[in-house]
């Protein structure tokens, strides 16, 4: 995959930042539950623990409504590899500073320590949160936990959307004459190069309305 860079001021290790398209919320045909926008909404960090350029979090916010901002240290998912002790070193440090950075805008970052495939749908249940918001990973075994949680949350009609935080263009974005996916870097590179027009930045948000405190990891 192409990932995109930009330069910023890092403390603690933040993972660089990236350029995302602005996000408009749509209508889905068909769709019999209809949104409440005073509900609370998840948005849940991942790779991506920054407030500045976040779609998943702008979407949160654009919703209007309380926001829950997540973090879950996935431990005990077998597919999963377990971070080094360097890594969780950063993880602490990035986590810290993206708390104060939320804390700063009214909100609070809840830390939980398990499997998100129980956790999303139990912290849905105890914040009557209606949506819930990611920013898509691209391995094979995080994908399809995502697929997972995305399934088990959209059964419970919860609104569940991810979107591209990470990536200057997502795989399947370009297609060859052929009709398929690039299978090669080089001509898809072309493509890209060709055909992408880079959006702007979402910013940083103002501030960040918190929902109900929830049960907060120690750490």
């Amino acid at each position: 995959y192409v990932f995109r860079f930009r330069s910023e001021r890092l403390h603690g290790g933040h993972p660089p930042g990236d350029r995302s398209r602005k996000v408009q919320q749509i209508a889905i045909p068909g769709s019999h539950v209809l949104p409440n926008p005073s509900s609370p909404a998840i948005v849940w960090f991942r790779n991506d623990l920054r407030l500045e350029d976040n779609p998943a979090l702008n979407a949160a916010i654009e919703r209007g409504g309380p926001v829950v901002c997540l973090y879950v240290l996935e431990e005990g998912v077998e597919a999963l590899r377990s971070l080094g002790g360097a890594s969780k070193w950063w993880l602490h440090h990035a986590l810290e500073r993206l708390s104060e950075d939320i804390t700063a805008l009214g909100g609070t970052l809840t830390l939980r320590r398990g499997d998100p495939r129980a956790i999303l749908i139990e912290l849905q249940k105890e914040t009557a949160a209606e949506a819930v918001f990611w920013n898509r990973r691209y391995s094979e075994p995080e994908k399809s936990i995502d697929a997972e949680v995305k399934s088990a949350l959209k059964s419970r009609d919860i609104d569940t959307t991810s979107f591209n935080g990470s990536l200057l263009a997502e795989p399947w974005a370009f297609k060859t004459g052929s009709g398929s996916y690039y299978k090669v870097f080089t001509p898809f590179w072309k493509a890209l190069q060709a055909n992408y027009t880079a959006p702007p930045s979402l910013g940083r948000p103002n501030a960040i309305s918190q929902a109900t405190r929830c049960r907060e990891l120690s750490h």
